[in-house]
């Protein structure tokens, strides 16, 4: 160890460092080192060094790709999932309520055109949501269908003032009634992803818990 007030210079620090990094330091010398430390206060100029310290190391690609190592493949235990979720939940959002200036709305938009259009989407299935409906599929059958589920929504069951009718095999053209199911628009906007997914799980709410219909062979659409 230095000797009091002994001050290494940048090339020393630089090589203690790399001969420290990656090295597991056990469970008593961490007990020392948190006795050591408890209590202790620094003085302003020491705090501000430390943070002009982590600005200049700790954001730098360099140190965020060392990070990003190192917990690569890193799983947390339940325990500490368990022990986060409580540090955070009275924790208020950094940005919550806060108003972007004009700018930065302006910058973030022109950021995202054109980037999620077309064949770039995740979702893009090849231009199927260009079919056009076939003409039964009206207003007045959707009232039809919305009317067997008692007017609510098939997954959430909740009323609500605007159901969508959504087709479980996504075929547009098939307009068979135990191809159609209400659904409000919070759980029709979750159909957008993984199809085969709610294919089954649609069918299942039809005959198990609406008992509404006969099994049907469902196919997915072309994607």
């Amino acid at each position: 160890m230095p000797a009091s007030g002994c001050h290494h210079t940048d090339e020393v620090k630089r090589k203690l460092s790399l001969v420290a990094r990656g090295r597991k330091v056990s469970e008593e010398t961490k007990r020392k080192l948190s006795l050591a430390n408890k209590g202790r206060n620094l003085t302003p100029e020491h705090k501000a060094k430390i943070s002009q310290s982590v600005r200049e190391n700790c954001n730098s690609p360099e140190f965020r790709e060392y990070l990003r190592q190192i917990n690569m493949g890193k799983k947390c235990s339940e325990e500490t999932k368990r022990k986060m979720s409580v540090a955070h939940k009275e924790e208020i959002p950094w940005n919550k309520g806060r108003e972007l200036p004009s700018l930065t709305r302006l910058r973030m938009s022109l950021g995202r055109r054109g980037k999620s259009i077309g064949a770039s989407n995740p979702n893009w299935k090849g231009g199927i949501a260009a079919t056009p409906y076939s003409p039964e599929f009206d207003s007045s059958y959707k009232k039809e269908i919305s009317a067997v589920y008692k007017d609510k929504c098939a997954l959430c069951e909740k009323g609500r003032d605007r159901l969508h009718t959504h087709h479980i095999n996504f075929n547009k053209q098939d307009n068979m009634m135990w191809n159609l199911i209400p659904l409000c628009n919070s759980c029709h906007s979750k159909t957008n992803h993984n199809r085969p997914y709610w294919i089954s799980l649609l069918e299942e709410r039809r005959i198990v818990r609406f008992d509404i219909g006969p099994a049907v062979e469902f196919s997915l659409v072309a994607t």
